[in-house]
């Protein structure tokens, strides 16, 4: 025993440890990103609209809803200590079988912190009822999709597992983690400009106007740091006489009207509203994260609410055009 400690010991001392300061690139020349995320089946149903053939390019068998957790690794040795550190994200995704059984299409439209990030690609099934039975072992390989156009391109691999129990944390055969520990890559342009250097907070300042949907809204971002949202359905029906209002009423007015307000912090294509009071309780003390595309006087916001793992609007696109000061003279 005291042979091979002093062995590994000069072992240490011929390869000392360096630390990540010195192994880490720079930020001029890093042009990729890596994440290692654990994701978490959170429903599964038959497939609505958001599935459709049209947009995922395959028909789909099932529409599932995941939420993303952060992980922990012992340095050591890189064991995974904790697979469910903290909800770092969410994706809506679409499932259709092709002519192998063994293989399945998948569509998956993401969003990764204050990222979001389309995916699609295949999940092969390698193994069935093992390590035991109830249990099947399953790899993927996404490519990414960015309308956006901020990466060159990206890949998400899997190491899958899945069991009797479909959704959730748990398994069915206990003990194992489920469905996937997943490695992301996304490549940036070389050489493009850092989209924090082109664009500050100035850039968003202002009123914005809801130009992509029927509904009426107005988006507002101040210069201190603070914004508000007002949505309303063009369809409400108003309430023609005083209060009290029956129940029914109060609901078609709720359902027609979206409304929050707080703080923001914009940095790079990413702008993060901090709720701090909103038309739903549940969102408040929430943080949204939002992909920014501004041309000119349009403003694209890409994203979803994230809510105790449930995704509202998961990775709605909403286009907002900026409003002209009011320069009307009222002097007569």
């Amino acid at each position: 025993m005291t042979k091979w400690l002093l062995s590994a010991a000069l072992i240490l001392m011929a390869f000392p440890s360096r630390g990540i300061a010195e192994t880490r690139p720079s930020a001029s020349t890093q042009v990729e990103e890596i994440y290692i995320v654990r994701s978490v089946r959170e429903s599964r149903v038959a497939p609505t609209d958001f599935c459709a053939q049209a947009k995922t390019g395959f028909h789909s068998d099932f529409e599932d809803q995941y939420t993303f957790r952060s992980t922990a690794t012992r340095p050591f040795d890189g064991r995974m200590l904790d697979t469910n550190v903290k909800m770092v994200g969410s994706a809506h995704g679409c499932t259709g079988r092709t002519a192998d059984p063994a293989i399945y299409r998948f569509y998956l439209e993401m969003l990764l912190g204050r990222t979001a990030l389309t995916w699609i690609g295949d999940c092969t099934q390698t193994k069935s009822d093992f390590p035991e039975k109830g249990i099947g072992v399953v790899h993927c390989v996404f490519n990414l999709s960015d309308p956006l156009g901020r990466y060159v391109g990206g890949q998400l691999t899997t190491n899958t597992l899945h069991s009797l129990k479909d959704v959730g944390l748990d398994t069915d055969p206990p003990g194992y983690t489920q469905p996937s520990i997943a490695t992301i890559r996304l490549w940036r342009r070389r050489g493009a400009p850092s989209s924090a250097t082109t664009q500050s907070n100035e850039s968003l300042v202002g009123t914005w106007k809801l130009v992509s949907l029927t509904n009426m809204g107005f988006l507002t971002y101040t210069a201190d740091g603070r914004f508000s949202v007002l949505i309303a359905n063009n369809e409400r029906k108003p309430i023609s006489h005083a209060p009290p209002h029956s129940i029914e009423e109060k609901a078609q007015q709720f359902d027609g009207f979206y409304a929050y307000a707080g703080s923001y912090t914009f940095s790079g294509d990413q702008v993060v509203h901090h709720i701090e009071v909103a038309w739903e309780q549940v969102l408040v003390n929430t943080d949204q994260g939002r992909s920014v595309k501004l041309d000119g006087d349009r403003l694209t916001l890409r994203g979803g609410f994230l809510v105790d793992g449930v995704m509202y609007a998961a990775n709605t696109e909403l286009v907002w055009e900026r409003m002209k000061p009011n320069t009307t003279d009222t002097k007569k």
